[in-house]
């Protein structure tokens, strides 16, 4: 079957229109002629691109089988006005109920070499293939892809990966296998701080056997090849079945055990399982626009705070700021933070936040909210739609979450959203919401 391609959505599903029908698929862009295959209730797969209006570039050699990034292929003005008009399209429910300012996406200023942080997998790329450290297939989970040169990552993180890849290969040491539960070797995590340029490595590995004790010195040697410097070495053994990183046991080899990341002149400590926005640069400027839009306030509410950046970014704008997180690891960076900047209004406090909303005695005036990608617990988006506070801050790094959240606010009329391109070359987006009491 012939058809095109009308849209492609956030959640990575594109609605392939042929012959007054639609059909849900993966892959291509809007525009684009394809031949495909129905599968069941109207599920294709996509076998050809017969006709594409993109001039398509070869920037990245694996851009065709890599996870990592969906726009790679396309020019970067192209994936722009493909997110704003699914943008346009998502949250039109809320301009016609309020509205609402569906705004232009935010493009930052780094759009290359952009992430502070890489998780790569050990495996391989084919059945008994050799060692291969780098990202996951597309549509085939099992199998590894490296790409010579990743344009969204740092050089220095694309050369600690491939050294490391090279150390493990001459040693013939084993990859954890997914199917037969043995192997040894997991993954990498590469952290990097943008302002002082240096670096966090994690290796993760099973317990089949202890680490190679010339691994820490391997690292440090490699820093002469290195613009920045690696300071913190760990190592995290995990024995799940998970696929997931589980910090079963965490084992500091080398340095402070954390990154300092500075924004707006504040510093913070990154460590190895903190939540940080991913892009630092673009961070300033997420940040910015929100403390652009925040008004001065009594006390503020900062619900999935993290390690309370945004908090802290906003002390100024608030006689009190409540940062609430449930990741221990996450409190103790904030707290550390908060003392070393010297800031005296802004409070941690380890909760739960749909536990905090229920049993907190420190009302609000204003709320700001940063949750993970499934978006807002039920009870506590309950709790701030009853709020009564005169504004509220949504900033979501899922678009369709934050959609199907604002929907649930009934007593607030969403003002604007707008969207910041701060992982360019993939779908996601972060966005902001400004709401304002009815």
């Amino acid at each position: 079957m012939e058809g095109v391609i009308k849209e492609l959505q956030f959640n990575n599903k594109v609605l392939i229109e042929s012959e007054g029908k639609v059909y849900e698929s993966k892959g291509g862009f809007p525009g684009e002629t394809v031949l495909f295959k129905n599968k069941r209730r109207k599920k294709a797969n996509i076998l050809e691109i017969v006709k594409s209006p993109y001039v398509k570039n070869t920037s990245c050699d694996v851009v065709d089988r890599c996870g990592g990034c969906r726009f790679r292929e396309i020019s970067y003005e192209d994936e722009l006005k493909i997110k704003n008009d699914e943008m346009k399209r998502l949250f039109s429910p809320l301009e016609k109920r309020d509205g609402t300012e569906i705004l232009e996406i935010h493009s930052p200023e780094k759009v290359l070499r952009y992430r502070n942080k890489m998780e790569y997998s050990f495996g391989n790329e084919e059945k008994d293939g050799p060692l291969k450290l780098g990202l996951h297939e597309k549509s085939m989970f099992y199998n590894i892809v490296e790409g010579a040169d990743c344009l969204i990552v740092p050089k220095g993180m694309d050369t600690i990966r491939s050294e490391v890849k090279e150390f493990f290969l001459k040693r013939g040491e084993t990859f954890y296998h997914k199917m037969t539960k043995d192997g040894f070797l997991r993954h990498l995590i590469v952290r990097h701080s943008v302002f002082y340029d240096e670096y966090m490595v994690n290796l993760v590995t099973t317990s089949v056997h202890p680490l190679d004790e010339e691994f820490k010195e391997f690292l440090l040697l490699l820093n002469d090849k290195l613009e920045g410097k690696i300071t913190t070495i760990y190592h995290t053994i995990n024995d799940s079945l998970s696929d997931a990183v589980v910090p079963e046991k965490l084992i500091l080899l080398y340095g402070p055990g954390f990154l300092r990341e500075r924004l707006f002149d504040l510093d913070f400590n990154v460590g190895p399982f903190s939540f940080f926005q991913t892009n630092s640069t673009a961070a300033e400027e997420l940040y910015s626009y929100v403390k652009a839009h925040l008004k001065k306030t009594g006390v503020l509410w900062d619900l999935y705070a993290g390690s309370a950046v945004i908090g802290q970014v906003l002390s100024d704008m608030a006689s009190e700021v409540i940062s609430v997180e449930i990741n221990p690891e996450n409190v103790k960076d904030g707290e550390e933070t908060i003392e070393e900047n010297g800031i005296k209004n802004v409070k941690m406090v380890l909760a739960d936040c749909k536990e905090f909303v229920k049993t907190t005695e420190t009302k609000a005036d204003t709320i700001i909210i940063d949750p993970p990608r499934a978006g807002i617990h039920k009870d506590v988006l309950q709790a701030i739609d009853e709020s009564g506070v005169n504004q509220v801050i949504y900033v979501s790094c899922n678009p369709v979450t934050l959609k199907n959240d604002l929907m649930e606010m009934k007593n607030y009329k969403v003002l604007s959203v707008k969207g910041f391109n701060n992982f360019a070359g993939t779908l996601n987006i972060e966005s902001v919401a400004i709401l304002e009491k009815r």
